[in-house]
């Protein structure tokens, strides 16, 4: 679907870089802004996210842009430093 190997990096990874935490569920708090309960939803088979709360979603590039506001190469640039840093899954 993509040519950059970096959407295939699992989306928890890049939440797990911002600090977020997942609620057990499958639900984790978002990045984009302080909240009391998770609204942020993860599809981990397409590897693609949705915040209810803020009603946008997309690729975990798509996610990084939204947080860092930033562009579609930085953002991709900034996904492969996440990459190598190698973050222990939960």
């Amino acid at each position: 679907m993509f040519d950059n190997p970096i959407y295939n990096y699992p989306i928890e990874a890049i939440l797990a870089y911002f600090g977020c935490r997942e609620d057990g569920k499958g639900m984790f708090f978002s990045p984009l802004r302080e909240e009391t309960t998770p609204s942020l939803h993860v599809n981990k088979r397409d590897n693609v996210w949705y915040d209810h709360g803020a009603g946008i979603g997309g690729t975990n590039v798509q996610l990084v842009m939204s947080v860092k506001k930033c562009s579609k190469e930085e953002a991709e640039k900034l996904g492969m430093k996440v990459k190598e840093v190698k973050l222990p899954m939960s």
